[in-house]
Parts: C-alpha cells; structure tokens; sequence
C-alpha cells in the first residue's frame, strides 16, 4: 500500500474505488438494496456485496431492514450511516 492509500491498479485500489462508488450512491439517493445499487452504478451483484460488506464493517453503511416488493426473497435495505461524519484535514 502507498503513503497515500492503496496504489492505482492493484485489487486493493479497485475494492476502494467501488466502496466509494456504492458509498456515493447510497448518500446522494438514500437508501437502496443490493440489485437496486447493482443496476444505479453499473457494479455486479458479487462486487456491491463486497464493498457493502466492507462499508458496514467500517460503521459507514447499515442496514435498515429488508424489502418486500417483488417475488423472491425479501432484499436487504441498505443506508449509509447517519452517525458517520465527514472528515476534513488542512495541511498547512
């Protein structure tokens, strides 16, 4: 990993490239389930629930129960984390 974060190109840099990606969605259009964040940001199934895995394992994202609409299983609602701030840093 680089001083700065994983480096550009590896596996590690994609993963957080495509948390940040579900992480955006999820802020900027509220809450979602998996195959609604799949089809949002062009992400697979597999990869949205790798990168929610991870966000949740961070206290960035939560669910908030689960979606009976449509035939199948009930789908996991997902959120970001209301409790989860934004952090600014100013090097001066």
């Amino acid at each position: 990993m680089g001083r700065n974060g994983p480096q550009v190109g590896t596996p590690a840099h994609m993963r957080a490239l495509n948390q940040r990606r579900v992480l955006d969605r999820l802020r900027a259009h509220g809450e979602a389930t998996r195959p609604r964040i799949a089809a949002d940001t062009g992400l697979s199934k597999p990869t949205v629930g790798q990168a929610l895995l991870d966000l949740e394992q961070h206290g960035l994202v939560r669910t908030t129960g689960r979606s009976l609409a449509g035939p199948g299983r009930a789908a996991v609602v997902y959120q970001a984390a209301p409790d989860a701030g934004h952090v600014v840093g100013v090097d001066i």
